[in-house]
Formats: structure tokens, C-alpha cells, sequence
């Protein structure tokens, strides 16, 4: 199966996403209250520092798989050969997500011959929609719905309190192996830099 990958100048196909109702009625109340989930230090869970942290760099990615907008299974192991870009997010249309994945749609340049993965516990639906309005075409939204947070629990990031996935990245060499990993707070803004320079030094 096809993955989109980024290239310069080309855009994929419309894939016909249905509609669905507005990102107000989709939005679920834990997104709505992420400001307070508790945060200590990078990679806090939501439990004791220490019980549950994220992976670190050096270790080989957990292989998942999980559905796109499209219907498609997305398996991570299947991407070998290409550096992945991992992104774990609290929920469609929450701070910080709206800014970052509408950069996407606007240059996606710096993800230039990478896979791009953008993993919350929304719903295929709901993250159709997204996708949609943040002309996030070339990028896979993948629904860690069912079980809940199944994926970003394995990664180490689920905040069990607010049910949702925290806010995290992970670079991913085209062997699988973790590279790097930037762990911050809900509404935190990632290193952006530092995360895009790490990715540039997989190709």
C-alpha cells in the first residue's frame, strides 16, 4: 500500500473525505480540559515520574497499526526505508495542533522525503475533518480510538487522566530506530527546529 510522502510540488489527490458536523460537536470534553492535566517534568504521563516514561532515543520504535482518514491501515514497520516523523497530540482542533498542522498545509517542505504521522484518540471522523481544514494532505492521521491510547501508551505518552494522547514527538530513522524525542507539555509548542533538523539528518 501507497504512504504519502512528502515531494516538492506535488499534492495528493483529493481523497473525498466525507463530511462530518463541526469541529465544536466533535471536540471531546477532555480535550476541552487539557490545561489541567498535571505536568512535571518532559514526558510526564500523568502518573508518577518514573513509572511509565516515554522511549527514549536509540530505542527501535513499537510497530502499530492503525486506520487513516481514508479507511487505510497505516503499519509503522512498513515505512522502513523511510525516516518517519511521529506525532502524538491530544486531540483534533486543540492549541498548538491548529498552528503546527496547518503549517503542514501551508510548506511542507521540511518534511521533504519523510513520512509524516500525526496519532490522537479522536476518532476517524473527527480527524477526517481536521485533515480537511488544515490541508494536511500529505500526512497520515491515524485514530488511536479503539482500544483507547493503545499506541500512545506503548510510546509512553498517554495522559491517563485526561484520556488523551500527550503532546510528543518522535523522529524516526528509515531502520525504525528512535533518533529523537521531544516531550512537552499539552499546550507547549515543540522545538521545532531542533525536531525538522534531526529528521534532515535521516536522508
Amino acid at each position: 500500500m501507497p504512504h504519502p510522502v512528502f515531494v516538492p510540488d506535488r499534492v495528493p489527490e483529493d481523497t473525498g473525505a466525507l463530511d462530518v458536523p463541526s469541529p465544536k460537536t466533535s471536540r471531546t470534553p477532555a480535550a476541552r480540559n487539557l490545561g489541567s492535566v498535571p505536568f512535571r517534568e518532559p514526558g510526564f504521563t500523568g502518573e508518577p515520574a518514573g513509572e511509565r516514561m516515554a522511549l527514549g532515543i536509540g530505542t527501535e520504535a513499537p510497530d502499530f497499526t492503525l486506520t487513516n482518514t481514508e479507511g487505510e491501515e497505516v503499519t509503522l514497520s512498513e515505512l522502513r526505508g523511510t525516516p518517519v516523523y511521529l506525532n502524538f497530540f491530544p486531540a483534533a482542533f486543540s492549541p498548538v495542533c491548529v498552528d503546527w498542522f496547518g503549517g503542514i498545509g501551508n510548506d511542507a517542505s521540511p518534511y521533504e522525503g519523510a513520512v509524516v504521522i500525526g496519532i490522537s484518540v479522536d476518532n476517524r471522523w473527527s480527524l477526517t475533518e481536521f485533515k480537511k481544514q488544515m490541508k494536511a494532505d500529505a500526512a497520515h492521521f491515524l485514530a488511536d480510538f479503539q482500544p483507547r491510547g493503545e499506541v500512545a501508551k506503548a510510546y509512553g505518552v498517554f495522559l491517563d487522566q485526561a484520556g488523551v494522547s500527550g503532546r510528543a514527538t518522535f523522529v524516526i530513522d528509515a531502520n525504525g530506530v528512535i533518533v529523537d524525542v521531544d516531550r512537552v507539555a499539552p499546550l507547549e509548542t515543540p522545538d521545532m527546529d531542533r525536531l525538522i533538523a534531526s529528521l534532515a539528518s535521516c536522508r
